[in-house]
């Protein structure tokens, strides 16, 4: 049997009699039950926008903000809570320690949520990582979660070394920052949709950041999908 990617013991995951009938490669969850279960997937009530989890149905204050900015707003797929300790562990370890094979924890989630789109057309695009965070981890956090789905590269860093990390950054720093890209990808999109990926969804600043240089390209329809809120 499997060992859980988190905590190393034997999975405790079982297959049901459709797995063990199925013709196919059996799914192995990466992770067991136990470790599985310490994530806190998103209920309602949420934000209607970008599923930020809250007390109401009301859109909140920062879609409010980027409405009032920008004149419009980008709907925002997340599954989980980033604020528990289960998720800041696991980014921990997988963002900030350089254990990359727990891209592996939640790549099937997001792939197939993303596949949906990509079957109608539409593009994907990663929030990418910068050239020194790269040579120190030595892989693009965001990307590894979609390997095997073809990836549009169209946004690159306006500063490559000594940039300071938006996870090193106070919520009014985030939220007022410049747009950190330089757009590469065609002259016109010719109104072709995209979904926009990233690891967490904070304030949602890098997001609409890298949304603007898509609508100035005219694209068509666009979506985020984050692993966390």
């Amino acid at each position: 049997m499997a060992k859980c990617l988190l905590c190393g013991k034997t999975s405790d995951q079982t297959l049901g009699l459709k797995e063990l009938l199925c013709f196919g490669p059996l799914y192995v969850p990466p992770i067991c039950l136990t470790c599985e279960q310490t994530f806190v997937k998103l209920q309602s009530p949420v934000c209607p926008n970008c599923d930020k989890q809250q007390t109401t149905h009301k859109l909140c204050k920062d879609c409010q903000k980027w409405q009032q900015h920008y004149g419009y707003l980008i709907a925002n797929k997340s599954f989980y809570r980033y604020d528990t300790q289960a998720m800041k562990d696991y980014f921990e370890r997988y963002k900030f320690l350089g254990e990359y094979r727990l891209y592996q924890v939640f790549a099937p989630l997001l792939v197939q949520y993303v596949k949906t789109y990509l079957r109608l057309g539409w593009g994907l695009v990663v929030i990418p990582s910068d050239e020194e965070t790269l040579k120190k981890r030595g892989y693009d956090q965001v990307k590894s979660f979609y390997q095997g789905l073809e990836l549009e590269e169209y946004f690159y860093h306006k500063q490559n070394f000594g940039r300071k990390k938006q996870s090193h950054k106070a919520r009014a720093e985030r939220l007022s920052s410049n747009c950190p890209f330089i757009y590469k990808g065609p002259a016109d999109l010719k109104q072709r949709s995209f979904v926009i990926a990233d690891d967490i969804y904070t304030t949602g600043s890098t997001l609409y950041h890298a949304a603007s240089l898509l609508k100035a390209h005219n694209c068509g329809t666009l979506r985020f999908v984050t692993l966390a809120r």
